[in-house]
Order: C-alpha cells, then sequence, then structure tokens
C-alpha cells in the first residue's frame, strides 16, 4: 500500500522494524498470563551477562555471514554479480525458513528432555527428525533443480540467468543447514555446551571468509555460493561431531550417504 517506487525506501525499513515491534510486543503481553510483573526485582548477576555474550557472539557471527561474502564480493568482483548471488541467496533463505520453523518448534521439547536427561527420547526425536528433513530437502533441492531454469527468468525477468547457477549451487545448503541449526541451536545449547556452538560458528565464518577472498575473483557469485555451502557443511560436521558425546549420532550418520 505504501511503497510505490523507489524513494518510498524509509517507508519500507519503517514498516520491516513496526512488523518486529509489533510482533515482540504481542509476545510480552502473552507472558502477562505467566509472570507477575508487579513482583519482579531485577539483579544484574556478572555470571549472566557472560553467558548472554557467549552467544551474541555466535549470533552476530552468524549475521555477519550473510553481509561479509557480499563486501568481498563487491571489492573483487562487481555489483551485478553481488546482486544475483542475492537474489539466489533470498530463494534459498525462504526456503531455508520451513526447516528453520521445525527446529524452532522442537527447541522447547528438547530443553525439556535435555533438563530431565531423558536421552533415549531425545534419540528418537534425533532419529525422526533426520527422516523429515532428508525427505524434505531432498524434495525441495530436487525441485528446485528441475524448475530452476523456468522459474527465474519468470520470477526475476530478463537479464537475471546468473541467479539459476548460484541458485542450484547454493540450495545444497539447505540440507547442511538444518541439521547444523538442529543439532547446534537445538541440541548444544539444550545441554548447555555454548563454548562449543562458539567455536562452531567461529570456525565456520573463517572458513566462508578464507574461501570467499579465494573464490570471489575467479568465479564470482559462483565462488562465493561454493565458500557458502563449504561453511554450511562445516557447521554440519562439527555440530554431528561435538553431539556424538551427548547422544547416539549413529543413525543420523548412516543415513546421510543415501540422500
Amino acid at each position: 500500500t505504501l511503497v510505490k517506487n523507489e524513494t518510498h525506501f524509509v517507508y519500507y525499513i519503517l514498516i520491516n522494524i513496526f512488523g518486529v515491534l509489533i510482533g515482540n510486543l504481542s509476545m510480552i503481553f502473552q507472558l502477562r498470563k505467566y509472570v507477575d510483573f508487579s513482583n519482579l526485582k531485577p539483579k544484574i548477576r556478572y555470571h549472566h551477562i557472560r553467558s548472554s555474550f557467549d552467544l551474541l557472539i555466535p549470533q552476530s557471527i552468524e549475521s555477519g555471514k550473510g553481509m561479509l561474502p557480499k563486501i568481498i564480493l563487491v571489492w573483487l568482483g562487481t555489483y551485478k554479480e553481488v546482486g544475483l548471488l542475492d537474489q539466489g541467496l533470498k530463494i534459498t533463505n525462504i526456503l531455508s525458513g520451513i526447516f528453520y520453523s521445525i527446529v524452532n518448534s522442537m527447541i522447547p521439547r528438547l530443553s525439556y528432555l535435555a533438563s530431565k536427561r531423558r536421552k533415549d527420547e531425545i534419540e528418537k526425536l534425533v532419529y525422526l527428525f533426520t527422516i523429515v528433513i532428508i525427505l524434505i530437502s531432498s524434495m525441495i533441492i530436487s525441485g528446485t533443480l528441475a524448475i530452476s531454469e523456468f522459474f527465474v527468468p519468470l520470477f526475476f525477468g530478463q537479464g537475471y540467468n546468473g541467479v539459476i547457477t548460484i541458485m542450484n549451487i547454493v540450495i545444497f545448503s539447505i540440507l547442511f543447514s538444518a541439521f547444523s541449526y538442529f543439532f547446534g541451536q537445538g541440541l548444544l545449547l539444550s545441554f548447555s555446551q555454548d563454548k562449543k556452538y562458539q567455536q562452531i560458528v567461529s570456525i565456520s565464518g573463517m572458513i566462508l571468509v578464507i574461501t570467499s577472498f579465494l573464490l570471489a575473483k575467479p568465479l564470482g557469485g559462483i565462488g562465493i555460493s561454493i565458500a557458502y555451502i563449504l561453511s554450511e557443511l562445516m557447521i554440519m560436521i562439527l555440530s554431528l561431531y561435538y553431539s556424538r558425546r551427548i547422544i547416539n549420532i549413529r543413525n543420523t550418520v548412516s543415513m546421510l550417504p543415501f540422500i
């Protein structure tokens, strides 16, 4: 209704800001059913602040991972390549939202089972999650590869053919990111393995930056796409590696080669 041309960029920003604000306010009002705010006596404790920063660091790195490769590509490539890369990533991020929603709905249950040390039920949940993710991601990846040549010109218009290759590469990150999000944020954080999760995200961030510098110049947006895949793959591998000491992940690992 409000955004009608390129001069209405401010309206676009305000709509996004107030959308998030309204969503957060709606959750705060719902808390009144469970929390008596009149009896709250906030106390700032050092170890609470320290633990919050332990989670802030990986979250900041994750946010930066979406921007740093584009900056590198601008420096070593062209703005056109950045535009093509951005559009290819947008489609993948929209599809990844399906898996993030699934994981977010499971995290409270995982946290509860972890607090009760009911590892047998957690392993059943992990096994079920693995089957669901493999089935859905296989359909999305194969479907994207099948229709990308027709979808991109139809959705973006002429001049965006470069998005096809980028999208066909980055779409494989859906599988890796789903598992890394589940085992990283879902499992490791539920078992208070904050330091390990911080290490995982930091290592993946370094791999993304290094491979982006190496591949951006010769391959452009395709190189950044490959770097993005390698980064997500590393998160998945390290998340599975650290999770092996918490639960038996043999079933999950044994199913991955059949994708």
